[in-house]
C-alpha cells in the first residue's frame, strides 16, 4: 500500500503543478487524541504522555512518542491532500510502562502515514486532524497542552523552575501520595501520607531537566510539570 501511494505521488508530482500543502501544516503539533486498537485510551494512559509532531516546509518531520523520538521525510500527494513517509527513523528505548510501549508503537505507525488531513480553528489555536481508511484517526493542536486541575482544589507548587526545594501547598485537600516521574515515564520517587499543610520537598538529587509530579488527594489526581534547574 505504501509503495502504491508513493508511486501515485510521484506521478502527480511529475505530471502536474498542483498546490503545495497548506502553510499552516508546517509547525509543531501536540497530540490530544488518537484511536488506539490496543491498550488504554490515550487520555487514560498513566502516567500521562505528551507526544508531538513537527513538520517542516521541506517535508522533513520529527517528534516524540512516550519516551522515544523519531524523524523522517514525507512525500505529499496533492490530489488526495495526503502525506506518507519515504523515510522513518526512531530510537528504541524501553519506556518502562506497558501502556507507554503499546501506545508508542501505534502512534509511530500513525504518524508515518499515509494519511489525509484537515486543519481547522478551534477557538484557541489550530487543530490538525489526520485520518485514513484503515481506522487511523488522530487530533493535534498547535499550542502546548495545559494540564487541568479539575477535581483538585487549590493545589499549588512553587517555585517553578526550581533549584533544590519545591513547595507544595494544598488548601483543604488531604494529599495521599506524591510521585515524581522523569519525562520518559520512569518513577523517580514517591511520598505517601502527606497532609494538607504546605510541604517543602528536596529535589537536590534530581538532575536538571523536565519532570512530572502526580499528586493524589481525596478529591482526585492532578499532574504538574516542573523544570529542575
Amino acid at each position: 500500500m505504501k509503495y502504491l501511494f508513493l508511486a501515485l505521488s510521484l506521478g502527480f508530482t511529475i505530471n502536474s503543478f498542483a498546490q503545495d500543502p497548506e502553510p499552516e501544516l508546517f509547525q509543531t503539533w501536540y497530540l490530544t487524541d488518537i484511536f488506539l486498537e490496543f491498550g488504554a485510551p490515550f487520555k487514560l494512559i498513566e502516567p500521562p504522555v505528551y507526544p508531538f509532531l513537527i513538520i517542516s516546509e521541506n517535508l522533513d518531520f520529527s517528534g516524540q512518542g512516550s519516551c522515544n523520538t523519531f524523524n523522517g521525510t514525507y512525500m505529499y500527494d496533492p490530489l488526495e491532500n495526503a502525506l506518507g513517509d519515504i523515510e522513518f527513523n526512531r530510537t528504541n528505548s524501553d519506556c518502562v510502562f506497558q501502556w507507554h510501549n503499546l501506545f508508542e508503537s501505534q502512534y509511530f505507525e500513525a504518524v508515518k502515514g499515509p494519511w489525509n488531513y484537515e486543519i481547522s480553528d478551534d477557538g484557541v489555536g489550530l487543530q490538525l486532524h489526520i485520518y485514513n481508511f484503515f481506522e487511523l484517526s488522530a487530533t493535534f493542536i498547535n499550542y502546548p497542552l495545559s494540564i487541568p486541575d479539575k477535581d483538585v482544589v487549590n493545589i499549588t507548587i512553587y517555585p517553578n523552575p526550581v533549584n533544590d526545594l519545591l513547595n507544595i501547598s494544598s488548601e483543604n485537600n488531604e494529599i495521599s501520595s506524591l510521585i515524581i516521574y522523569a519525562i520518559d515515564g520512569k518513577e523517580i520517587s514517591r511520598l505517601n501520607k502527606m497532609n494538607h499543610d504546605m510541604k517543602e520537598i528536596s529535589l537536590i538529587k534530581l538532575k536538571s531537566g523536565v519532570y512530572f509530579i502526580e499528586i493524589t488527594t481525596d478529591l482526585g489526581k492532578v499532574t504538574k510539570r516542573i523544570v529542575k534547574k
